[in-house]
């Protein structure tokens, strides 16, 4: 059985402006002048995306990134995946790495 623990929550890892993935989009789709948009199919999507992103073992569920914890910790590095300073899984660079904006432009057409 494998153990998981918590990499953080969005706020921390990610955008510290907002606490969830959808105040994130939604700040976003304003910011970037969006007309009418499907923001649910947007939200649903750049999750989607962000967990296909992620390492297999590390999942966002709600606002939280969950990860194999203790002994069971992956060498993400060696995996391809990038590290902080700290040598953990840099989150932040991976969810920035999506193209989000091209996930809009797909589900707006």
């Amino acid at each position: 059985m494998s153990t998981t623990t918590s990499y953080g929550t969005w706020e921390s890892r990610v955008d510290d402006a907002d606490t969830t993935v959808e105040r994130t989009v939604t700040n976003a789709l304003a910011d970037g002048m969006c007309g009418e948009t499907n923001t649910a199919a947007i939200v649903a999507a750049y999750r989607d995306a962000i967990n296909a992103a992620l390492p297999a073992s590390v999942t966002l569920r709600g606002e939280e990134f969950f990860g194999p914890a203790g002994f069971e910790v992956v060498d993400f590095e060696s995996d391809g995946y990038p590290v902080d300073e700290d040598g953990g899984l840099d989150i932040d660079a991976i969810v920035r790495a999506v193209d989000f904006w091209g996930l809009v432009k797909q589900i707006e057409g």
